[in-house]
C-alpha cells in the first residue's frame, strides 16, 4: 500500500468514526471542508458523497422494514412473528332501475354487501379467518382454521368456508367483472359456504381443491344435516403477466337435508326483489350433483371467460331431473390494464390501475359484454327459462375503489311470478370500496 492510499484510508476511517448525525441526512459540510483544505481531492470527495447516499438509503430501508406495512388491508404485527393479524372489509352500494313487464320489480337503493373480516397467522403453520356480513339480516360468512404444515403448496381447511365450485363462484365478489354473477352460477351456487373440511394444493400451472361438508352456520338444527363432497381442478397451459389460458372442471355431489327438499332459482343478474325463474320446492330428493366446465383467456387488455353448469337431481320413485345453463363474456380495458391471474387458486384477482386518480391519472376503464342462459324446466318442474344480455362499464379509481354501471336485458319464458313470457330492462349502478 503506497502512502497516498494509506493517507486516504486513514481519512475515511476518521470520518466513519464521527457521530452519524454529523455526516447523515444529506449534510456534506464536512466533506466540503476537507476538499477545500486539500485533505481530499475531487475524486475522493465524490466517492464520499456516493458512500453517504448509500448509507442514507440503507437507513431508509431499515426504517421501512421496522414499520407495520399498510397496503390494501389494515395490517399489524402483534408481539412477534408468532402472531399476526389483518383487518379488512368491503362495502357495495347498489341502485337499480327497472322497466318491468308483468312482474313488478321495484326501483331500489340498498347495501348489497357490508362485510368486515379479521384474519391472522400464528406459529408459522396456522392461520384463521372470521368474516361477517352486515347487509340484510346479517350472517356469518367465514369462520375457519387453516393448517399449512403439510408442505409449501398444500393447505388444510377446517370450519366454514367456500366449497370447491365454479370459476366465477370461486372468484371474490370484489373482483368479478359485472355487478352480479351469471344466471347458472347464481342458481346453482356451487361454491356455497358450508361447515366442513377441505384441502387445496397447487403446482406451477395447476390447482386442486376438494371439500367435504355438511350445512352452514345459519341452518337450523330441526332436520338432519345434508352432506356434500366437491372438487375443482384447474390447469393453465400458460400464465404470464398479461397472457393466460385457463381451463377447469368441477363436480359436486350432495345429499340434501333430512326433509329431502331442494330448490333452485335466481334473480335477473341484478339483486332485485323477485326471482323470475324458480323451481319451487323439489321433494323426495335422494341426491343431486353439479358438473361444471370453465375456461378463460386473457391477452393484454382483452379477456374472455365462459362456463357451462349442469345439475342432475335424483328423486325417490320419481324420474330424475336435469337443469343447465351457460354464460360467456368478453371484456376490454381501454386503459391497457390486464386481469391478474392467480395460478394457486385458479381464478382472477384485484385490478391495479396503471394511472390511479390520486396520482393524476384517469384510473382504469373497462367495458364488458355478457350473454347468459338458464333453464329450470324438466319433467314436472316448470321453473321457467331466462336469457340475458348484460353490458357493463367499470371505472377503477384506484386499487380499492370502483364504480360500476350495468344494463341488463332479460328475456324470460314462463316466468314463475306471472306464468307469462316477459321482457325486462334493468340499469344497475354500484359504488364499491374494499380495504
Amino acid at each position: 500500500m503506497n502512502l497516498k492510499t494509506l493517507s486516504f484510508s486513514v481519512r475515511i476511517a476518521t470520518i466513519m468514526l464521527l457521530p452519524w448525525n454529523v455526516v447523515s441526512a444529506g449534510d456534506t459540510t464536512l466533506y466540503k471542508m476537507l476538499l477545500e483544505n486539500g485533505a481530499i481531492n475531487q475524486e475522493q470527495y465524490e466517492q464520499l458523497l456516493k458512500y453517504n447516499e448509500l448509507q442514507k438509503n440503507e437507513g431508509k430501508m431499515e426504517e421501512e422494514v421496522s414499520k407495520p406495512k399498510v397496503d390494501t388491508q389494515v395490517k399489524a404485527n402483534v408481539g412477534s412473528n408468532n402472531f399476526q393479524y389483518k383487518i379488512g372489509g368491503r362495502t357495495m352500494i347498489d341502485t337499480a332501475f327497472y322497466h318491468d313487464d308483468v312482474t313488478p320489480l321495484n326501483n331500489s337503493t340498498k347495501f348489497r354487501r357490508v362485510r368486515l373480516f379479521i384474519k391472522g397467522k400464528m406459529f408459522k403453520d396456522w392461520a384463521w379467518k372470521t368474516q361477517y356480513e352486515f347487509a340484510g339480516s346479517g350472517t356469518l360468512k367465514d369462520a375457519y382454521l387453516k393448517y399449512m404444515g403439510l408442505g409449501d403448496t398444500t393447505t388444510l381447511y377446517l370450519g366454514q368456508f367456500g366449497a370447491a365450485g365454479s370459476l366465477e363462484d370461486s372468484n371474490s365478489s370484489k373482483y368479478i367483472t359485472l355487478m352480479e354473477r351469471a344466471l347458472p352460477v347464481l342458481a346453482f351456487s356451487p361454491a356455497t359456504r358450508y361447515i366442513g373440511m377441505g384441502l387445496s394444493t397447487y403446482g406451477n400451472n395447476w390447482s386442486f381443491k376438494t371439500t367435504l361438508a355438511g350445512e352452514n352456520g345459519k341452518t337450523d338444527e330441526l332436520e338432519r344435516d345434508g352432506l356434500g363432497l366437491s372438487g375443482r381442478m384447474t390447469y393453465a397451459p400458460w400464465h404470464e403477466n398479461d397472457r393466460v389460458l385457463h381451463l377447469g372442471i368441477s363436480r359436486t355431489f350432495r345429499i340434501p337435508r333430512g326433509n329431502d327438499t331442494i330448490r333452485f332459482g335466481t334473480k335477473p343478474e341484478i339483486d332485485s326483489n323477485n326471482m323470475l325463474i324458480d323451481t319451487g320446492r323439489i321433494t323426495a330428493v335422494n341426491s343431486y350433483s353439479i358438473f361444471g366446465l370453465e375456461t378463460a383467456w386473457t391477452r393484454g387488455p382483452f379477456s374472455l371467460q365462459g362456463e357451462y353448469i349442469k345439475t342432475n337431481v335424483t328423486r325417490e320413485n320419481i324420474s330424475s331431473l336435469a337443469f343447465s345453463g351457460w354464460y360467456f363474456y368478453g371484456s376490454l380495458f381501454l386503459t391497457n390494464e390486464s386481469r391478474p391471474y392467480d395460478v394457486m387458486r385458479g381464478d382472477f384477482g384485484r385490478v391495479n390501475p396503471k394511472h390511479p386518480l390520486h396520482k393524476g391519472g384517469v384510473g382504469a376503464w373497462e367495458i364488458a359484454l355478457r350473454l347468459s342462459s338458464l333453464s329450470l324446466e324438466d319433467q314436472d318442474i316448470k321453473g321457467g327459462k331466462e336469457d340475458n344480455l348484460t353490458l357493463g362499464i367499470n371505472w377503477y379509481v384506484n386499487s380499492n375503489i370502483r364504480f360500476m354501471l350495468n344494463y341488463v336485458k332479460a328475456k324470460v319464458k314462463d316466468a314463475v311470478t306471472s306464468g307469462e313470457d316477459e321482457n325486462i330492462d334493468i340499469v344497475g349502478i354500484r359504488t364499491q370500496v374494499d380495504f
